[in-house]
């Protein structure tokens, strides 16, 4: 029986760490905006001047358009990598993930229900 733990540092694919990282910055700059001004609320191609306008074209096309599928797909090429190491390690993935991802999904509920967005 192998064993199901965390890669070691040496077995990583750098790669997948990079491309989650620039991902996770992406998300950032998108959700920047709601930071820093009351985007919820009000109509952003009418609030921004010209300048700012073109900047938050680029980030909704360039950064919301490419960043997010990107994180979503090593979303699940994590899930992947993980269903197949507990496979090999004689684990029951499904009684693990069917209790993992329902935890996962109802306590980001909370994070994404006070974002005042309504989307529920």
């Amino acid at each position: 029986m192998a064993e199901w733990a965390p890669i070691r540092e040496k077995r990583r694919n750098p790669a997948i760490d990079i491309l989650r990282g620039f991902s996770l910055f992406g998300i950032l700059m998108v959700n920047m905006l709601s930071f820093l001004s009351p985007y919820l609320y009000i109509n952003p191609y009418d609030w921004f001047k010209a300048g700012d306008r073109a900047i938050v074209a680029w980030i909704e096309v360039f950064f919301q358009s490419s960043f997010y599928p990107v994180f979503a797909f090593l979303f699940g090429y994590g899930l992947m990598v993980q269903k197949q190491r507990a496979e090999r390690a004689g684990v029951e993935v499904y009684k693990f993930f069917s209790g993992a991802l329902p935890f996962c999904s109802f306590s980001a509920l909370p994070m994404h229900g006070s974002s005042g967005r309504g989307t529920f």
